[in-house]
C-alpha cells in the first residue's frame, strides 16, 4: 500500500505559518506526518517544547517526553494508520485555537508493549485527541482511548495488564487525579450552571447521561435521542437504537455511582442545514459499586477523563461518540 508523503520544508511552512487558520488541515496534516510519513521526530516542531498532555494513564510533560512514548507506540504497532474521522474545533478569544480530533486506528501488534510480547493480531482503536494550538504548536493536549478495547482484541488477560499499569502510577499522575477529584468534590453537582449555546446543550446532554435520577433518566432519552441513534464506545463496542444505549448507560450508572462531572471544554461545527456536530471534554469522579472485570465493588473513588462527540439533528442525537479509558479504571479499582 502506498502513502504519498510530503516532506519539504514548504509544506511545513504552509501548515505552520502560511494557514494557520485552517486548523482542520494542520490538525490532520501533522498527524499524517508524523504517524504515516516516518515523521516522528517532528514532534519537536508541531509540538511546544513545553507540552502537557494528560492522559489517565500518565501525564507526558514536553515534546522531547512525548517523542519518546510515541516511539515505543510505534514499535508495538509498526503500520498503525490514524484516519481522521472528525475535527471539530473554535478559536478561543485569546487567539489560541481548541481542537477535538477523533481518529479510527487500524493497526498490527508487530512488536513487544508494555502488556505482553508481540502477538500478531491486527487490531483497531480509536482515540480522540483534544489539542491547543498556539503559534503554530501545539501546547497542550487531552488524549483518551479505551485500552481495555486493544487488550480484548489482543486477547491480553485485562487484570493482568491493569496490574501493570497500576504498578506504573507515577506521582506526576497521582498528583494530577488528586487535584482533580479535589475540583470536583468542592462542586455539588461537578460544574456551574450553564446556558449559554452549545455549551448549554452539551451540558444538557452530558448531565442528563450521567446525573438524572429516577423517571426523569428515560424522559431525557426519549426526548434527546433519536429511536435509530447510535453510540460508539470503541470500534468493537457500539449500541445500535436508544433503547440499547439506555440500558448502557444504565449498566454504567450502577457501576460508577456518586457521580459528579465536570464539562471542563466545548466546541462545535455545522452539519447539514439544521445540525450540529458538538465535542465535549468531561471529568467525573464517581465511587466503584458493581463487580467489573472480575474485580468486586471497592467503594473506591475513581476518576474519568472522558471525549464525548455528539451528531445532533433536529435537537436530538443521532450519533454519539464517547471515548474514556476502562483500562485506567480498573487499574484505579486495584491500587491499594
Amino acid at each position: 500500500m502506498y502513502f504519498e508523503c510530503r516532506t519539504e520544508t514548504s509544506m511545513d511552512h504552509d501548515w505552520r505559518y502560511g494557514r494557520k487558520e485552517h486548523l482542520v488541515d494542520y490538525i490532520l496534516g501533522i498527524t499524517h506526518q508524523i504517524w504515516e510519513c516516518g515523521g516522528m521526530e517532528r514532534i519537536r516542531d508541531y509540538y511546544d517544547e513545553h507540552v502537557e498532555v494528560f492522559a489517565l494513564d500518565g501525564i507526558t510533560m514536553g515534546a522531547e517526553e512525548m517523542l519518546q512514548s510515541s516511539k515505543a507506540f510505534l514499535a508495538a504497532f509498526p503500520d498503525r494508520r490514524m484516519i481522521g474521522d472528525a475535527v471539530i474545533w473554535k478559536r478561543e478569544s485569546n487567539g489560541d485555537c481548541y481542537s477535538s480530533h477523533r481518529i479510527l486506528s487500524p493497526m498490527t501488534n508487530l512488536g513487544d508493549s508494555m502488556f505482553a510480547p508481540a502477538t500478531g493480531k491486527r487490531v483497531q482503536i480509536m482515540n480522540i485527541a483534544d489539542c491547543v494550538v498556539r503559534e503554530g504548536r501545539v501546547v497542550k493536549e487531552w488524549l483518551v482511548r479505551d485500552n481495555l478495547a486493544l487488550l480484548k482484541q489482543l486477547a491480553i488477560d485485562p487484570l493482568r495488564a491493569a496490574r501493570t499499569v497500576a504498578a506504573s502510577r507515577g506521582d506526576r499522575l497521582r498528583d494530577w487525579e488528586a487535584a482533580e477529584v479535589r475540583r470536583l468534590e468542592a462542586s455539588e453537582t461537578g460544574s456551574d450552571h450553564v446556558t449559554d449555546h452549545p455549551e448549554g446543550t452539551a451540558w444538557h446532554l452530558l448531565s442528563g447521561v450521567w446525573q438524572s435520577s429516577g423517571s426523569s433518566f428515560e424522559e431525557f432519552f426519549q426526548a434527546n435521542y433519536s429511536p435509530y441513534a447510535v453510540l460508539h464506545r470503541s470500534p468493537i463496542e457500539y449500541y445500535s437504537g436508544r433503547r440499547s444505549i439506555v440500558e448502557h448507560y444504565a449498566r454504567s450508572r450502577v457501576l460508577l455511582r456518586q457521580r459528579r462531572v465536570s464539562l471542563d471544554h466545548v466546541c462545535a461545527m455545522p452539519f447539514d442545514d439544521q445540525g450540529m456536530d458538538l465535542a465535549a471534554r468531561w471529568t467525573m469522579r464517581c465511587t466503584h459499586s458493581d463487580a467489573f472485570e472480575g474485580v468486586p465493588a471497592s467503594g473506591k473513588t475513581l476518576l474519568i477523563l472522558g471525549v464525548t462527540h455528539w451528531r445532533l439533528l433536529g435537537g436530538r442525537v443521532l450519533r454519539e461518540w464517547s471515548v474514556y479509558d476502562q483500562l485506567a479504571l480498573l487499574a484505579q479499582m486495584l491500587v491499594d
